[in-house]
């Protein structure tokens, strides 16, 4: 009897094997570990079974949908209560790092001030790579990815969105959430470094989001180039005027339009869905959220938590995610209430493992982004950490990340999306 995680559940499977590969052979006829933590893919060795018994994942659907119904789980609409045994952690980040992160964060930032002309010759030498890599073949795609319609280089400025940016600044429109909101205060720091990996590796888990990045997305072979245009919205919707962010909101609604396909399980998808839109917004400002309190420059009280949570959820209404969370508590609960559609099958862990060494990273900039993504991991919930197959960072690492932030802060300085806004409503810096 075997035994593998899907989503929120174990599935119990038995094979009888007349041929089992050596230690270490390929399993599956394809690369990844033994054990996929997908029912579409489960363990099957390359010399042939008999006597299976794994089910389909529409019959696993099925069954799951008829046992939380029998259950009492279901509610009005269809959505899932949280099973029993599974409540809500308030709060799995520690409301405040501690004294020794604190400090090396402060001792960071005072060291950067004074190396600061030798970390911007460096910030030169990496700008290069950082720029959106012109079209071209896909070296990179990981197993199960197809070419799609919407891949390419990174395009130049919507055009829409300009003139929207014009107009507001013309009537100095202080935008969806204004200077003094708590989106403005979290959105600026350099703490959206580790948000960003957090939240992409969220995304991984569910098999139809990750259909679509695969299909339809340039992140293996321009990720910086996704990066920057992922950027680009998040914090042209915060800190731009109110014409910039419907615009850019427009904008995404137009790629995701075209972003539909099969998965590899065979099932349809489409990125208008108003259940996958809440996935990724939920993915999104969770881990946003998360990495601030974690390595924001201040901490934010429960309330101030609570409120951001609160201001994005305009976000998701524009975007058509029904009913955004308003609250970390229900945020956080709405995450697990994902956990039965969640899966981690080779596609994943292969996305994963890009996602952890991008190709084309220079060598230079390598042991940063293993900081940062060490960070990013404090930044998901623990529950998806495990199914990820992801460890607790340790103290040290959470002390260099922290560490980093602090100096990238220093470097970087204010972001330009801020810079603009604030020379929009006439405010002097802070």
């Amino acid at each position: 009897m075997q035994s593998v995680w899907l989503g929120g559940f174990r599935l119990q499977y038995s094979i009888e094997c007349t041929d089992l590969p050596a230690a270490g052979a390929p399993w599956g006829g394809g690369a990844g570990p033994p054990a996929q933590r997908s029912a579409s893919s489960l363990p099957v060795p390359a010399g042939g079974c008999q006597g299976g018994g794994v089910a389909p994942i529409s019959h696993l659907d099925e069954a799951r949908s008829r046992k939380a119904a029998a259950a009492g789980h279901t509610q009005p609409g269809g959505g899932l209560r949280l099973p029993p045994g599974i409540e809500p952690a308030p709060v799995w980040v520690p409301a405040r790092p501690t004294v020794v992160e604190v400090l090396a964060g402060a001792a960071a930032g005072t060291g950067t001030i004074v190396a600061r002309p030798l970390v911007l010759g460096i910030r030169r030498a990496a700008g290069d790579w950082a720029r959106p890599q012109r079209p071209g073949p896909r070296p990179h795609m990981w197993p199960g990815a197809r070419p799609g319609t919407t891949a390419g280089a990174a395009p130049g400025a919507d055009p829409l969105v300009i003139a929207a940016a014009r107009r507001d600044r013309d009537t100095a429109d202080p935008g969806w959430f204004g200077p003094d909101s708590v989106a403005w205060k979290v959105q600026a720091d350099p703490a959206m470094f580790v948000a960003g990996a957090a939240a992409f590796a969220l995304q991984l888990l569910h098999p139809l989001a990750l259909a679509g990045v695969a299909d339809h997305s340039s992140f293996t072979e321009d990720f910086t180039g996704r990066v920057l245009r992922t950027g680009a919205f998040v914090q042209g919707v915060a800190f731009g005027g109110s014409a910039e962010a419907a615009a850019r909101v427009a904008g995404v609604k137009r790629v995701h339009s075209r972003v539909v396909g099969t998965a590899p399980d065979g099932r349809h998808y489409d990125a208008a869905e108003p259940d996958l839109l809440r996935w990724v917004h939920i993915g999104e400002y969770l881990a946003i959220a998360a990495a601030y309190r974690r390595f924001g420059a201040y901490p934010l009280s429960r309330a101030e938590l609570d409120g951001y949570v609160a201001e994005v959820a305009v976000v998701g209404g524009a975007m058509g995610v029904p009913d955004p969370p308003r609250s970390w508590e229900a945020l956080d609960a709405a995450a697990q209430r994902f956990r039965p559609e969640l899966a981690v099958s080779e596609q994943t862990i292969a996305a994963l493992r890009f996602l952890r060494h991008p190709a084309g990273l220079p060598s230079p900039a390598r042991p940063a982004w293993e900081v940062l993504f060490a960070g990013a991991t404090a930044c998901i919930p623990p529950w998806a950490r495990e199914l990820l197959g992801l460890r607790a960072p340790s103290p040290a690492e959470l002390i260099a990340c922290r560490s980093l932030l602090r100096g990238l802060a220093v470097v970087l300085g204010d972001p330009p999306p801020l810079l603009a806004a604030r020379a929009r409503l006439g405010l002097s810096g802070s």
